[in-house]
């Protein structure tokens, strides 16, 4: 059994929460290009009563909600969320224990603990800061990279999640 400890610190909040928001943006995104384009193609096929500055104020509008929002929930929002949430909640702050092995997922502090098998997952995801375990969609467990003694450690966490089929693209299945 391997075993991992760490207290979470705002900026492994951070991590975790830009992260998440990746995926979502990305989504996001392809959904609002559609209507983009969609727009576009309407205005442009339209025979008459074509407004040149109302398409150029709608277009510029959608743009700014498209890349502005993300970008400040990303450097503004989320560092400040976590601020907050590290502040509010001191079962944050306790010290963390994470245990697995090729079949369970463990994590305990003074005043939480679950096990789960790892097959259980809904999905993972990882960058060079956090590892995101997902439970649901929108319910997530995060690991800071930091913990883990060396690459080899973290690797075995995502060797198991790999041989129990869980899978690391978003949205989790």
């Amino acid at each position: 059994m391997n075993e991992i400890q760490f207290e979470v610190r705002e900026y492994d909040l951070v991590a975790a929460q830009r992260l998440y928001q990746l995926g979502g943006i990305k989504r996001y995104a392809m959904i609002m290009g559609i209507v983009v384009v969609a727009f576009l193609s309407l205005v442009f096929a339209m025979d008459e009563g074509f407004d040149l500055g109302a398409m150029t104020f709608t277009f510029g509008a959608m743009f700014a909600v498209i890349v502005l929002l993300p970008i400040l929930s990303r450097y503004w929002s989320i560092p400040r969320m976590a601020r907050k949430a590290l502040k509010h909640d001191k079962n944050l702050r306790e010290p963390t224990s994470f245990r697995w092995d090729s079949e369970t997922a463990s994590m305990a502090s003074d005043t939480a603990n679950w096990t789960q098998p790892i097959a259980d997952f809904a999905a993972w995801r990882a960058d060079e800061n956090v590892i995101l375990l997902y439970r649901q969609t929108h319910l997530y467990h995060f690991i800071p990279t930091r913990a883990f003694s060396d690459a080899a450690t973290r690797q075995s966490l995502i060797d198991a999640l790999v041989a129990n089929g869980v899978s690391n693209k978003w949205p989790p299945k």
